[in-house]
């Protein structure tokens, strides 16, 4: 059971972290359904674009780029600067 909700919380973060790199192409998407009403080819291009978001979610966590953003983070987060400085000395 937890190896399962394990792949499913993992894949899930995928999609979750390509969303919200790629978020403003589902404003292009939008605006293509709602100009031209074709309902069909914005269904496609929207399932097209969730896979889409899988897979580049998928690379930025296996190159690492998810490290990278939390170490950014911490930079200008105070309380991980007073810890640093506290346990370096």
């Amino acid at each position: 059971m937890v190896a399962r909700c394990y792949k499913f919380i993992l894949f899930k973060s995928y999609f979750d972290k390509g969303w919200s790199q790629t978020s403003l192409i589902k404003y292009a998407i939008a605006l293509f359904g709602i100009t031209s009403n074709q309902v069909l080819q914005t269904m496609i291009w929207g399932a097209g674009y969730a896979v889409f978001c899988f897979i580049v979610g998928a690379i930025w966590y296996k190159m690492g780029l998810t490290e990278s953003e939390n170490e950014v983070a911490n930079k200008h987060n105070l309380f991980v600067k007073e810890m640093r400085n506290g346990l370096s000395k």
